[in-house]
């Protein structure tokens, strides 16, 4: 199959532009061809620019060279072959040096055909291979700018190695603007910065060991951490962030997000969920929700004590000053037990609450501290605890326990009301 191709032909000599011709046309091209012989009809037929430039060495008022000149100060990458007669090894070789394609001699046309096809060839080549790399430029600096602008902060970092080669800390190579902005994350870091000199919080955290992991093994890592408004509370959130690191090198990549306000509002649902909202005890569902975990777990001798305010309710509601009053039996429960103890209002004027590893002689003692305590704060509760082993119903437990509160209205162990 024949290859079109339009050649322009830099030549006085109408001899050498048949010969250019036949020549190509024996070698499979299909030849369209336009002859010049000034400089002022070269340029004015470069554009468009031709697929082959081949000319004489020496016209009447043109040569070989002055026209590669001018083709190179245009920076029109042309293949271009010199055909012309022998001008020595030095000139010939001066010639290519410069930028031309190939130089065949009048002497030797034959080599005109695999000269073009070579030409050609490389010319397509290195195109393509400019086009690669100028698109791997621009899909580089649009991937830069996406890194550089995303919602989110990029780091990478660089081991830093002791003597023994193991890893001491990470030195900071790059950050993004979210990365550069973030403060409470990083701390104040710059590049070349050293991660443990800029936040110690970092050793403390465990974030360092999981860095140095990803490095050493290669496992990513994918992990959320919070930051408490205070050492030691666990409820409070003043930041919270999901990390993923990556290693890259000897080194690290490491995207995170801050998700604070998320954290905040997962926190906070998850709080109305088992939290009632008068007192701020738990509620009836959180309360039930223990007492079936603890069925199964090692905690047992388990008491449950159960309290009623002695609130008399008309047509289901209850009088001014009584939520108060349930505020205030909240936090007197609150202030006789542990920690650990679930503290629960059940509903209306029912309290409950949960003593794991708490016997019966313990839990009589607890019982009578209540009493003490909400005699001196002139409530008017009546109070049931019952005790169960390991084995028997927690639920029991509770009925029972509900039960002496009720036989502890009956035997009017309540003060009188107001």
């Amino acid at each position: 199959m024949s290859c079109p191709i339009n050649v322009l032909l830099v030549t006085d000599q109408v001899e050498d532009a048949l010969c250019i011709e036949t020549e190509l046309a024996d070698a499979g091209f299909q030849v369209s061809s336009l002859r010049v012989e000034t400089a002022r009809k070269f340029l004015a037929h470069l554009n468009p620019p031709p697929d082959l430039i081949i000319s004489g060495d020496q016209l009447a008022q043109f040569s070989g060279a002055e026209a590669f000149q001018l083709l190179q100060s245009l920076n029109l990458e042309i293949p271009f072959i010199l055909f012309a007669d022998p001008i020595g090894e030095e000139q010939t070789a001066l010639a290519i040096k410069q930028g031309v394609d190939d130089f065949v001699l009048r002497q030797n046309p034959s080599r005109l055909g695999p000269a073009v096809r070579r030409a050609l060839e490389e010319h397509r080549q290195r195109r393509e291979e400019r086009q690669k790399q100028e698109i791997e430029s621009e899909i580089g600096e649009r991937f830069r700018l996406c890194i550089e602008e995303m919602p989110a902060g990029l780091a990478m970092f660089t081991a830093v190695r002791g003597a023994d080669e193991a890893v001491e800390d990470f030195r900071i190579v790059y950050l993004n603007r979210e990365g550069r902005s973030e403060t409470r994350f990083w701390g104040r870091l710059t590049p070349g910065a050293l991660l443990l000199e800029s936040s110690a919080e970092f050793r403390r955290s465990g974030l360092y060991e999981a860095f140095r992991r990803t490095v050493e093994t290669g496992k990513p890592v994918e992990r959320e951490w919070m930051v408490p408004e205070q050492p030691g509370m666990a409820q409070a959130i003043e930041a919270a962030y999901d990390i993923r690191v990556s290693r890259m090198g000897d080194g690290l990549v490491v995207i995170w997000r801050d998700i604070t306000e998320a954290k905040r509002i997962q926190q906070e649902l998850r709080r109305l969920s088992v939290q009632d909202a008068l007192t701020g005890l738990f509620n009836r569902s959180y309360f039930e929700a223990e007492m079936k975990r603890l069925r199964s777990s090692r905690l047992y001798p388990i008491s449950i004590l159960v309290a009623h305010a002695g609130l008399d309710r008309a047509g289901g509601r209850f009088r001014p000053g009584d939520e108060e009053t349930l505020r205030r039996v909240g936090r007197l429960l609150v202030s006789c037990f542990r920690r650990e103890d679930v503290v629960a209002r059940l509903g209306g004027d029912q309290f409950a609450v949960i003593l794991p590893k708490t016997g019966a002689e313990a839990a009589r003692r607890v019982l009578q501290r209540v009493r003490d305590a909400e005699r001196c704060q002139l409530l008017n509760l009546s109070l049931g605890m019952a005790t169960v082993e390991k084995g028997e119903d927690l639920a029991e437990a509770f009925s029972r326990a509900e039960q002496d509160a009720l036989q502890d209205v009956l035997t009017g162990s309540q003060l009188p009301a107001d």
